[in-house]
């Protein structure tokens, strides 16, 4: 068991000297540190998209049922109908169950979005 005197007290800040300027200290001891971080920013920002173009060529070409539904803020029967109905194009694959899984290229979300279907679908998601 704790002792009292190891609480931290809550709703209290940082101390008098630990680096943080409060509304009453002196914020022109920052200004050097700023100075020194204010050049990276554009490094920084160059390689945040690097990293972007990167992980945008790892997305998956096929979704899953339940990926479509979720993207479309359908239930994953509905998007199973879809694909009976031939709105969509889906591909079955015989890994899970004894009919397989179906998957649905990427390609058939932008269709969603032009017929209408896709009442959630964030832009990025058939960029």
């Amino acid at each position: 068991m704790r002792s009292s005197s190891s609480k931290i007290p809550l709703g209290r800040g940082p101390g008098p000297g630990v680096g943080v300027a409060g509304p009453t200290d002196d914020i022109s001891s920052l200004i050097p540190q700023v100075l020194v971080v204010l050049p990276m920013i554009p490094m920084i920002l160059a390689v945040a998209n690097e990293i972007r173009s990167r992980l945008s060529g790892l997305r998956k070409s096929h979704l899953t049922i339940e990926e479509v539904a979720a993207a479309t803020g359908r239930a994953p029967y509905t998007v199973r109908t879809w694909v009976k109905q031939g709105r969509i194009r889906a591909i079955r694959v015989a890994d899970a169950g004894p009919r397989g899984r179906l998957l649905v290229p990427r390609e058939e979300l932008e269709k969603l979005v032009t017929a209408g279907l896709a009442s959630q679908l964030p832009a990025a998601a058939i960029d």
